[in-house]
């Protein structure tokens, strides 16, 4: 009987534990899962207490093996990072210990000859003295007393000499510091450009820390303080602003009653101009004119146009990416295959998802941006009233002023690296199809896109060159090969 009861509560027992463990594995599953969709829709990386708490049941949970792989590349990613901090510590620690050192020794050095030198005068001079009072010794006592200068001046030379080489080793350390600081701020830049915010701005303050190169830093930190601020992270983009005023020596300019912008403006304009038209699409005046345009089978059309801005290139991943983040209702969108790049077009995006875009920007400035119409986006593409009657945008090659099917290698490219048009826009032949504001056929509920795209041929970037799209679509396949990508332009009147 007891042996029953005893066999009994052991077995209920191993069963609570075993159903503990099943649902704290589950639980760990999910959370993997979860921190592996996070990290495909907008780059979002593990941290160490992510590892930490993940690793004691990786060989018990049941997971993908893309997830596995992921968890796996996330932990190396963390140990390359410490690794990487480590070994510039130590190589600043290292640096500084052996010129501190060095310099020591030479000073001491330098510092003991220079008083033997100058008790070797002291001595000379004294002779010399003796040499006036005692005439029958005064040959001598001259002799003397010159040997005892030579040797003083000798002593005083080899301590100069010292001294010049403590002075190298000063200026030799103090270039590997700058050396150690450029490549920190190359690593943060890059991580800015593949949208890495947070890494890029660890790397800016452990530059700063270094104290070299303050100009660059400064640069740096500016960008983040205007990030931070746009995306919703106020005290942290004052906290960066104030290091900018600092490193620059003009913290004057972060005081007053103007709002944020304002002041980080006055700190640097021309660094604040760059920095905005990185974020917020830069605007080009269009004056306008009568226009005959190609609308299909429908022919000619002959139509007068106002004056309007449009987009100098195309919305690129930077700028998206920004908006993604001030919204809370928006997410990035969908990355491509070769990853988020900053200065690249935005592509996966819908007609609606551009119509967003415009409301928020419209919204945000206190101006009225939309899509350009059909109309607007090809006498803008054509050059407007300085067009010169080229087939492309700006050329009649299209090498010279788009990305395409011949060019690309198969992905979209930085914006404004190829030539501009008349009116120095960039980007409307080739690189991304643009959506305009017009139906192609309503009665499939297509809108317009335009431009050609990194696939296609030559012949789809011809400023006359028109197609259609599904407004939620964000992918154009019908026609063209495999995907090719959409983007947008705006326009304002």
């Amino acid at each position: 009987m007891n042996y029953e009861l005893i066999h009994d509560t052991i077995a209920k027992q191993i069963y609570q534990k075993a159903s503990t463990e099943a649902r704290t594995r589950r639980k760990v599953e999910k959370y993997i899962r979860e921190r592996y969709e996070a990290y495909q829709s907008r780059g979002a990386r593990l941290t160490q207490d992510d590892i930490d708490y993940i690793t004691p049941y990786l060989s018990q949970v049941n997971i993908t093996q893309e997830e596995e792989t992921f968890v796996e590349d996330e932990r190396k990613a963390l140990i390359a990072a410490k690794r990487r901090q480590r070994m510039i510590v130590i190589g600043v620690i290292a640096l500084l210990v052996l010129f501190l050192g060095f310099a020591l020794e030479r000073w001491v050095d330098a510092n003991a000859k220079t008083k033997l030198a100058n008790e070797k005068t002291r001595e000379a001079v004294k002779s010399d003295s003796l040499a006036q009072i005692e005439k029958k010794k005064a040959v001598k006592s001259d002799s003397l007393a010159k040997i005892a200068l030579v040797d003083a001046l000798r002593s005083d030379s080899l301590a100069q000499i010292e001294k010049e080489k403590a002075q190298q080793n000063l200026a030799n350390f103090q270039k590997a510091t700058e050396s150690i600081v450029a490549s920190v701020l190359e690593d943060a830049q890059q991580d800015i450009y593949k949208l890495l915010y947070a890494d890029a701005l660890k790397k800016y303050r452990d530059a700063y820390q270094l104290k070299k190169l303050p100009n660059e830093v400064a640069k740096g930190m500016m960008e983040l303080a205007f990030f931070y601020h746009e995306t919703g992270q106020p005290q942290l983009a004052r906290d960066l602003a104030d290091t900018t005023a600092l490193l620059l020596e003009k913290r004057s300019q972060m005081r007053g009653a103007e709002d944020f912008l304002a002041r980080l403006k006055r700190i640097q304009p021309d660094w604040y101009e760059e920095i905005h038209n990185r974020y917020y699409p830069k605007m080009i005046f269009v004056e306008g004119g009568a226009f005959t345009y190609q609308k299909g089978e429908e022919g000619e059309k002959d139509t007068t146009l106002s004056d309007f801005y449009i987009g100098e290139m195309e919305v690129t991943v930077w700028q998206y990416n920004l908006y993604a983040l001030a919204v809370d209702s928006i997410d990035m969108a969908e990355k491509p295959s070769w990853g988020y790049d900053g200065d690249n077009p935005v592509v996966y995006v819908s007609w609606y998802d551009t119509k967003k875009y415009a409301d928020w920007l419209s919204a945000k400035t206190g101006d009225s941006y939309q899509l350009p119409g059909e109309v607007e986006w090809e006498y803008a593409a054509r050059g407007g009233k300085k067009s010169r009657g080229y087939i492309y945008s700006g050329s009649d090659t299209l090498d010279d002023v788009g990305w395409y099917g011949d060019n690309s290698e198969s992905r979209t490219n930085p914006v404004k690296k190829k030539m501009a048009n008349e009116l120095g826009l960039y980007d409307m032949s080739g690189n991304v199809w643009e959506w305009c504001e017009d139906w192609y056929n309503s009665e499939r509920g297509f809108r317009v896109i335009r431009g050609g795209s990194w696939f296609s041929l030559a012949n789809y970037a011809k400023v006359t060159f028109r197609y259609g799209s599904s407004p939620d679509s964000h992918c154009l396949s019908a026609g063209f090969g495999p995907i090719n990508f959409l983007s947008f332009i705006f326009f304002t009147f």
